[in-house]
């Protein structure tokens, strides 16, 4: 009994009548669990965005601005440390899609964009304009108020190309990603 009323409250949260709504994202992600997995230290790498977005009960669209960073390796045969370089990273400014779905407790999100590299490396020069894209079929979607979202998208593929030129830098990653979701206005 007590299962069918809080169904029936978040149906009612996320149904096809719910006006046009603006919605501002705060997210942290890492590839520490497939750098875990992989046990292979070289593959982490974390980041923050926030993403501004326009939804209706069954489909957004977004902005993204996000900043990526990954430990670099100096190749220094008279040290035993392998992380002697800078932590390189990147900005990279999206437009994606988003699609809620199971009465609004999962999302859907694809989004591409440009990326800019922040730092200089021996084969990347800083300044150089690369392409970014992600996807994230599951997003869990946990309402905390009528206006706030906890959202844990478990497995997101990123694909990062901060330089296309020469032979070009290729980031395949599996990021985890935590974001807290606010409702600003509602037309």
């Amino acid at each position: 009994m007590a299962l069918c009323g809080v169904t029936g409250q978040a149906s009612a949260q996320a149904t096809d009548g719910d006006p046009k709504r603006w919605f501002v994202e705060g997210q942290l992600h890492s590839t520490f669990v497939s750098a875990l997995l992989d046990l292979e230290p070289l593959q982490l790498s974390f980041g923050a965005a926030v993403r501004v977005a326009r939804r209706r009960a069954d489909l957004g669209w977004y902005l993204s601005l996000d900043t990526t960073w990954w430990a670099t390796t100096e190749l220094d045969e008279s040290s035993e440390d392998v992380f002697d370089g800078e932590p390189q990273g990147i900005a990279a400014l999206s437009l994606g899609i988003e699609h809620p779905y199971f009465h609004g407790r999962m999302r859907f999100m694809f989004d591409a964009g440009v990326s800019v590299m922040l730092r200089e490396t021996t084969l990347d020069r800083r300044g150089r304009v690369g392409i970014v894209t992600s996807f994230r079929p599951v997003g869990i979607r946990i309402p905390l108020t009528s206006r706030r979202t906890l959202v844990i998208d478990p497995l997101s593929l990123s694909l990062l190309i901060p330089d296309t030129t020469g032979i070009p830098l290729l980031l395949i990653q599996f990021r985890t990603v935590f974001a807290l979701e606010f409702g600003v206005v509602a037309p």
